[in-house]
């Protein structure tokens, strides 16, 4: 005779096997924020462009470096290295997937969540007090329904807070005196 708790055990592990095999059709978009700048929109490109400075206004990134000489473009490699608590420094790789002055960056994360990170710059035609519009979006290329349905909520939430505090600070370090 087969228990209530077997049953039960089959029927997850099947659950979790067909929410593993089974992808959405894009990337999972994870967070989406908007920030208007104080600043043009080639000023804020030119300080976005040099990814190192990301440790200062994104929390976490004790350090953004880029390994090699190659010019800003697509197809350059950086190494990232930020910190989690209670965990500890994470070293990645990052490689930049698109670049086009002065209105977009995008970049890619080895990282487990596969993560890829966009940046729009737009003029913002609604206040001149902050002339530039900034879109920061992050996806994760893990596709398979039980991220979506499962992590991606719980992770949406805390990059959305990370993000959110993340473009207040950039927002605070564009001022100008």
């Amino acid at each position: 005779m087969v228990s209530g708790w077997k049953v039960l055990m089959l029927i997850m592990t099947v659950l979790i096997s067909v929410l593993l095999h089974y992808e959405v059709d894009n990337d999972v978009l994870l967070v989406e924020k908007e920030v208007a700048l104080p600043v043009t929109r080639a000023k804020a490109f030119l300080f976005l462009s040099e990814l190192k400075n990301l440790k200062i206004w994104f929390p976490g990134v004790d350090s953004f470096e880029p390994v090699d000489s190659v010019p800003m473009g697509i197809g350059k490699h950086f190494t990232e290295i930020y910190h989690i608590p209670l965990y500890g420094d994470i070293e990645t790789d990052n490689v930049i997937l698109g670049f086009e002055s002065p209105k977009y960056i995008s970049f890619f994360s080895d990282t487990w969540l596969k993560r890829r990170i966009e940046i729009e710059l737009e003029r913002n035609e609604k206040q001149s007090k902050y002339p530039t519009m900034l879109t920061w979006k992050m996806y994760s290329r893990r596709r398979s329904y039980l991220f979506y349905y499962v992590m991606s909520p719980v992770i949406s939430y805390i990059c959305g807070c990370t993000a959110r505090q993340a473009l207040f600070s950039l927002r605070f370090a564009m001022q100008e005196p």
